[in-house]
């Protein structure tokens, strides 16, 4: 799993102060050089002393975890990658995260927004990619053209879920 450059210089300042020589040695150990062991973690650490002068109170250990997954989905990450890097073996937590992280879908509709206004620019009549409501007739003013390649003019439903129908052809 990859590191992001900006915290390896704690690490490595981390890794000269508390770590000892030798292959194996471990990057957070117990007081005798061993793996640390859950039960003796927050007094190991001072984690509650530590949090609490950080201005932290309340933040729990696996809450780092989290921000790290929470960071990791917000980068755009696909589910795959997330399963990979989370060490999980099911969708189930990955999605939550990428479902936690749904500002993305803002940035994907206004993406889709420059496009059109793009394409409606370059549209002498200001009706490229226009939508109609469904049920709409040519009373309701001229037919619309779209965008959508091979259907246009079929007349089937565009956006079906919105109500709305492509008019043109």
């Amino acid at each position: 799993m990859g590191i992001p450059q900006s915290i390896v210089p704690i690490l490595r300042e981390h890794r000269d102060t508390y770590v000892q020589d030798g292959p194996g040695a471990l990057m957070f150990p117990a007081a005798k050089g061993g793996p640390m062991r859950r039960s003796g973690f927050n007094t190991r650490t001072r984690w509650v002393d530590v949090v609490t002068e950080t201005g932290l109170p309340g933040l729990h250990f696996h809450d780092l975890r989290h921000t790290g997954n929470m960071l990791a989905a917000e980068s755009g990450a696909g589910l795959k990658d997330l399963m990979a890097r989370m060490g999980h073996g099911n969708v189930r937590a990955a999605m939550i995260y990428q479902h936690a992280v749904r500002g993305a879908d803002e940035a994907i509709t206004n993406a889709i927004d420059r496009q059109l206004e793009a394409r409606d620019d370059d549209d002498d009549e200001g009706t490229a990619g226009a939508l109609v409501p469904a049920g709409g007739s040519r009373a309701n003013g001229p037919r619309r053209s779209n965008h959508f390649g091979n259907n246009q003019g079929s007349g089937r439903d565009s956006c079906p879920h919105l109500g709305l129908r492509d008019e043109s052809g």
